[in-house]
């Protein structure tokens, strides 16, 4: 039997070819700041994660940065959030 999902048409299938249903909640804006998720004051333009990032490297030593989207991503989404 192969172990392999593949996609027929609109469909994913498994080796046995039953057809297989995706579930799982989005998390966006966690890992990577999207501007609908994260939007920016005054902006009217797409936003992404890279403008973002120049912004704060203007403003902040590297390690600073670091420190920013490492507390950004550890209170984005907390294990409280994944228990509820």
């Amino acid at each position: 039997m192969n172990r392999f999902l593949k996609v027929v048409g609109s469909k994913v299938i498994n080796g046995l070819g039953e057809n297989i249903i995706f579930r799982g909640v989005n998390l966006g804006g966690w890992l990577i700041q999207e501007s609908w998720m994260c939007p920016v004051s005054g902006e009217d333009r797409k936003w992404a994660n890279l403008d973002t990032l120049n912004v704060l490297k203007k403003r902040f030593t590297e390690e600073e940065v670091q420190e920013i989207f490492d507390t950004y991503q550890d209170h984005w989404i907390t294990e409280t959030d994944i228990k509820i």
